[in-house]
C-alpha cells in the first residue's frame, strides 16, 4: 500500500513549495520518475555510461520572501543508477 502522510494544516495553506515537495513524494512511491540524466543514456557520457558510478544531487531551498522564520532546507540524494536521478524540490 502505498501511502504520504501529510498534516491539514499545511495542506490547506496552498505553499507552491510544499505542495511540489509532496507531489515529487507521491510521484517516487508509486514508481515514477522526477528526472531522468538522457545525455548519459543518448550521448554516452564517459565514466557515467562505462563504469558503475554513484551521482551526487545537491540542492538548497530557501524560504519565500517575507518568511523569515522559516529555515533554508539543504538536501543530498545520491543513486548508483546512472539513468535515474530523483530531484529534491
Amino acid at each position: 500500500m502505498i501511502s504520504q502522510c501529510c498534516l491539514t494544516k499545511y495542506i490547506f495553506k496552498i505553499n507552491k513549495q510544499y505542495l511540489a515537495n509532496v507531489s515529487l513524494k507521491i510521484n517516487v512511491k508509486v514508481g515514477g520518475r522526477n528526472t531522468v540524466l538522457l545525455d548519459a543514456l543518448s550521448c554516452r557520457i564517459p565514466l557515467v555510461s562505462d563504469i558503475p558510478t554513484i551521482i551526487f544531487g545537491v540542492e538548497v531551498t530557501h524560504p519565500e520572501n517575507g518568511e523569515e522564520t522559516s529555515p533554508s532546507i539543504a538536501a543530498v540524494r545520491f543513486l548508483k543508477k546512472a539513468h535515474i536521478i530523483f530531484h529534491l524540490k
